[in-house]
């Protein structure tokens, strides 16, 4: 759910917060940015920009990025998830994602946020407005297989910069092969034996 506190005049789908920075203090990286931005509006590749003018103009911009997660974590009915795909294939990924899990949750509310430097997007889903947050986290199952399957077949991963933990060793089973599961229990029992080292997580040292 969009609210009002958007630094942009206009409402877009997407939107990109980028921060920049330079070696030398000899180096006008203002500029730079500034007739970057211009080249790129020029050619229509963005369609709208805000620049800071202050480290606390900075600051209220990364908050609104980083306030994402924290209002989500207030919504009862709320789905997280934390995957990769290819850079370029992001925005085919979203669109897709949308479709899916809409065909699931009809009027359900999709916020994914994340890094495209490195193509981890957090396909965060919201319950339908007037929905029983019960009733639509018993969809839980289906929309994490439907996104993650999606993510699978389009060359990226099922978990990102949150690792696999307790949360995701089913999903590791599903998407990873026996001889790679084979492999990581060889490795984790040579290197702890005892089953002391993070226990738990992931795989244990005699599975």
């Amino acid at each position: 759910r969009r609210g009002d506190a958007s630094p942009l005049q206009d409402r877009h789908d997407w939107q990109a917060l980028i921060e920049v920075d330079a070696a030398s203090r000899h180096f006008d990286l203002r500029q730079a940015f500034e007739e970057a931005l211009a080249e790129a509006l020029e050619a229509g590749l963005i369609l709208d920009a805000v620049l800071a003018k202050s480290e606390a103009e900075r600051t209220r911009l990364w908050s609104l990025r980083g306030g994402l997660a924290a209002v989500q974590v207030a919504e009862p009915g709320n789905l997280k998830s934390d995957t990769a795909v290819p850079v370029t294939a992001i925005p085919e990924f979203i669109i897709r994602a949308i479709e899916a899990v809409e065909a699931i949750a009809s009027g359900c509310v999709p916020i994914p946020f994340g890094h495209v430097g490195d193509g981890n997007i957090h396909f965060n889903i919201s319950q339908p407005a007037g929905v029983d947050p019960t009733e639509f986290l018993s969809h839980r199952h289906d929309i994490s297989r439907q996104v993650l399957d999606l993510v699978v077949s389009m060359g990226g991963s099922f978990s990102a910069e949150h690792g696999i933990g307790r949360q995701k060793r089913k999903e590791l089973a599903h998407y990873k092969a026996g001889v790679e599961i084979d492999l990581m229990n060889t490795i984790k029992s040579a290197l702890d034996p005892k089953g002391i080292m993070n226990p738990g997580k992931i795989i244990d040292a005699q599975e």
